[in-house]
């Protein structure tokens, strides 16, 4: 009776999910696994974007529940920590001299990043695509402002330059305190967690 009931948990219910594309690649396939042994019935939307732009779409109630990373601590949402990440400079070899930067511009950590590069290259390539940095950076085109997961989960072979600054990212939970309360919403929570 207890299998019958876990595995009617969803029924008609939907629920979203809004996470960076990127994030989404080494997060839902893995929880959607594990969900899918408790729970054959479940019922997902997935929502893409930055993660700020996540959080707020969670604030506004327009998605039930965001991976978000460094998220920012407001009073209205309930923020678990799930694990961490390091936005680094990356390069094909290392101590091999570029003359480019390839990286988004509008990320925090970027901008931090380039704020304490001394003596960085002028030209950068600006793009959004994590992926397509990690594959410009492997043909050697220029030095990538990459999060370490992003590197992992591409395969390329790069060097992460050490001597260079890096950003420390936090990656957690993010919903409001209403959700989390039925089953489905429990079951999801706990398949999130426990891939970290």
């Amino acid at each position: 009776l207890a299998q019958q009931a876990e595995g009617a948990v969803f029924g008609q219910r939907i629920i979203s999910i809004g996470c960076h594309p990127m994030v989404a690649q080494y997060t839902i396939p893995k929880a959607l696994s594990i969900l899918k042994k408790k729970a054959h019935d479940f019922r997902i939307e997935l929502r893409h974007d930055l993660s700020r732009v996540i959080q707020m779409e969670i604030q506004k109630g327009r998605i039930d529940l965001g991976i978000v990373i460094n998220p920012i601590q407001v009073p209205d949402l309930i923020i678990k920590s799930l694990g961490s990440d390091v936005v680094s400079v990356w390069s094909h070899k290392l101590d091999f001299p570029h003359d480019t930067i390839i990286c988004n511009p509008n990320l925090n950590q970027t901008q931090y990043i380039l704020k304490r590069w001394k003596n960085k290259p002028q030209k950068i390539i600006s793009t959004d695509s994590l992926e397509l940095i990690c594959q410009m950076v492997a043909e050697g085109i220029g030095y990538g402002i990459i999060p370490g997961r992003a590197v992992q989960l591409s395969k390329p072979t790069l060097k992460r330059c050490a001597s260079l600054p890096s950003f420390d990212d936090e990656i957690a939970l993010v919903y409001r305190p209403e959700f989390g309360k039925i089953p489905a919403e429990k079951l999801l929570i706990e398949s999130l967690k426990k891939i970290f």
